[in-house]
């Protein structure tokens, strides 16, 4: 089940983000949280299809191992990302799927 939260109350509740903005006299402005461990993780797969359906199962099964409730996602910049060229695009399987998942939950072309 989706819960939506505004921009600024994820980034006050959860606030290791990472972030960047346009300054137009500094053009790109970045905030990185600090790193701790990372691990890169490899998927084999013959085709670009099979391939995102191991990467959706394996995201499944690995916050299941790790016992994760939930999973956050922010942009790390304040633009919806549903632009006007994709929100009535039909010829792209994926991104159609995607935004009629999101119109099904009642998420709005300007979530970001």
């Amino acid at each position: 089940m989706l819960k939506k939260l505004t921009r600024q109350e994820c980034l006050d509740r959860f606030t290791a983000f990472p972030l960047r903005e346009y300054d137009r006299k500094n053009e790109e402005v970045y905030y990185y949280p600090k790193i701790y461990s990372k691990y890169w993780l490899k998927l084999e797969a013959k085709t670009t299809i099979q391939f995102k359906k191991k990467l959706a199962l394996e995201i499944t099964e690995i916050y299941k191992e790790l016992k994760v409730e939930r999973l956050t996602f922010l942009c790390d910049y304040s633009s919806p990302w549903i632009t006007k060229n994709s929100k009535n695009r039909t010829d792209y399987k994926e991104l159609f799927d995607a935004l009629n998942y999101l119109r099904n939950n009642n998420v709005g072309s300007r979530f970001n």
